[in-house]
Parts: C-alpha cells; structure tokens; sequence
C-alpha cells in the first residue's frame, strides 16, 4: 500500500512538473532569434594569415658581418634573399624557385656562398645546394639519385669544404664525405656501418659517433687507430636530453647537456677518454635548454633557463651586458641563430605568444 501511494504521488509531482515546465523549444528559439538580432557572426580569420608566406622569413647574418640573408617570397613562392646588413632596399633574390620552394639555408663560412636543402616534390631526398653571392650560380653538391644529404659540418681552418653525410651507398645509414664547394668533388671520410651519427672536431676529423642501442641508450664511441671504441654509455631515461654540442678549441673535449646521475639538465665539459664531465651551469628546477658557443674560440659564453620563458646568464663576465641586453629586449622564447666569426654581431629569433617571429642583429 505504501509502495502504491509513494508510486502514484511520484507520478503526478512528474505530470506537473511537466505542465508547469516551459515550452523548451520556444524559449530556444526566442533566444537564438534574440541573439541574431543583437550581434553580428564573427570575423574569420583569411586564410592568407594563417596559411601564407611571410613577409621575410628566417634571418641570417654573414659570418663576416657585412651582408645579411632571408626567406622571402618571390610571385608567391619562398626564395633566398641577400643584401646588405640592414638595408631591406638593397636586398635581391638569389634563387627564382618556381615550386615548392626552399624551405632552410645557412652561411659559408668564409661568407662567400649561401647554402640551401630542397627535396623533389616532397620525396624527402633533400639536397644541399650552394649559391655563390657574387655571380648568382647554383650548383647541387650532392647531385646523385635517391641522397638525402645530413650532418653538415664546417670549418673557418678549412675554407672551400663541407662535410656533408650522404646514404646513396646504403638508405638506411649515412657515409660522411668531404665535398668541395667549388668543384662538388666528394671524398669518403667515414662509411657509416650501424651508427645514428658522427660529431667532428674542428679540423674536420670524425672523432665520435653515437649509436642507438636495443634498449634504447645511446653508447658513444671514440676513433683510435681506425677502429671504433665505446666511451660511454647515456642511458634511455636520459638519451632525449643528452646533447653533444662540440669539442673545444684544441679537440681535446667535449662540451656537452647531459643528464646522467641528475635530476635536471646540465652544461658539462669532458675531456676525451674520461668519464667524470665537469659542471659549468647548472640549475636544481630546470634544465640547460640552450648554450651559446664562441664561433672561433669555441668556449661557453652564456646558457638558457626555462622557468616560464628562456632566459640567459652569462657565463664569460665580458658578455654580461649583452646578455643583459637580449634578455631586456626579448618578450618570448629566444634563439641565437647566428653569429659572426669575431662573434661581435648576432642574429637572435625572438618567438612571442601574441605575434609573429621577430628576427633581431644585437
């Protein structure tokens, strides 16, 4: 009996909850036709702005500081500019692509060509190419079927050469060859039998080489007497943040980000043939996201901290003041880019939330 009543009294607060409740649809449809009215569709965003070429894009600084380059459009396709530092009036198209374009570029070192990478109708197969600043020619130094050109290396001790990695013996592993810039002649420097990649001294010497392990760390090996031999060993948990930035002036260590035995990352030098790297920066809350490297001497000069945006400490007490400098006139993430040979000049990338990238010579 209880059952029935609190079952009949369920159905009529339900029946008039119904007959009280508001026509929904109506109300809606009020509503909506209210807010039509009242307001207007939103503004979109052309697809130009989002899609399109910039205007200038990826900013270099010659290592001789006298002229600077950019990615910039010719009718609609993105090709390599040079002019002189600072003078946007002065500057002219090196390359007329007409198709994909060209999508990264980079000084020689003695300032005399520009460096290009392009792929065939998006094969991936990317070649280098080198464009000389004064006449106009392009050559490809890498013109052979199926390379994809990697591992590019130079020195200011050996003008006129590019160390490029090229897998056209072999896909899957790149071999490192010296190729002349003037003439495209390649010699074999290292065939690759199995290693992710090669790290040169500043003579141009193979004298590292990184392979990947099946447990996922990465084992690096050291050259002597024409035969590979393990130094190290990086383990899984710390191979994404391991980083071997370069040797030292007289190629006798390495300066490196490491991880190992800590729990952020850090700046370490270590010489050859040791295993204890000593710290030069470090931070317990974040890591070394970035290191700035003298061109010619080779030494730290400054690093990056990333707490909520990066920021620089020098590290040589003559770069305090522009450190400070970049660090005063940078809202976003920052990059140096390039610098030149007496490291006097640099091109900073400045990346903001709220805007488009802004390329800066402090």
């Amino acid at each position: 009996m209880k059952n029935s009543l609190l079952y009949a009294f369920t159905l009529s607060v339900f029946f008039t909850l119904i007959g009280c409740a508001p026509n929904t649809s109506q109300t809606t449809q009020q509503k909506s036709n209210s807010l039509n009215q009242k307001s207007s569709p939103p503004m979109l965003i052309s697809r130009e702005v989002l899609l399109g070429n910039p205007s200038r894009y990826q900013g270099r600084i010659s290592p001789d500081g006298n002229s600077m380059s950019f990615r910039a459009p010719v009718e609609g396709v993105m090709n390599l500019w040079v002019g002189q530092i600072g003078d946007f009036s002065s500057a002219k198209p090196l390359t007329q692509d007409t198709g994909r374009g060209i999508p990264t570029h980079f000084w020689s070192l003695d300032s005399q060509y520009v460096f290009f990478t392009q792929d065939k109708n998006g094969d991936e197969n990317w070649h280098l190419h080198r464009v000389d600043v004064g006449s106009g020619e392009i050559q490809d130094l890498t013109p052979y079927q199926g390379v994809q050109a990697d591992q590019m290396h130079q020195s200011e001790a050996h003008p006129g050469t590019i160390i490029v990695g090229m897998n056209d013996r072999d896909a899957k592993w790149h071999d490192m060859y010296q190729v002349n810039v003037a003439t495209t002649e390649r010699t074999l420097l290292e065939q690759n039998d199995g290693y992710a990649y090669y790290k040169l001294d500043n003579n141009l010497k193979v004298r590292l080489a990184v392979k990947t392990a099946e447990d996922g760390s990465s084992h690096v090996f050291t050259k002597a007497d024409n035969e590979w031999h393990l130094w190290f060993k990086v383990p899984f948990a710390d191979s994404q943040a391991f980083n071997i930035l370069g040797f030292d002036k007289q190629n006798q260590g390495i300066y490196m980000i490491d991880t190992r035995e800590r729990n952020t990352a850090a700046l370490v030098y270590l010489p050859i043939g040791e295993t204890t790297p000593t710290v030069i920066a470090s931070d317990d809350t974040v890591d070394v996201t970035n290191v700035l490297l003298h061109p010619r001497s080779h030494v730290p000069l400054a690093y990056a901290l990333n707490f909520i945006k990066p920021v620089w400490h020098a590290i040589d007490d003559a770069f305090i003041t522009p450190i400070k400098q970049l660090n005063n006139q940078l809202n976003g993430g920052s990059q140096v880019l390039a610098q030149t040979l007496d490291n006097s000049l640099w091109t900073v990338f400045t990346d903001q939330s709220n805007q488009s990238p802004i390329y800066n010579s402090i």
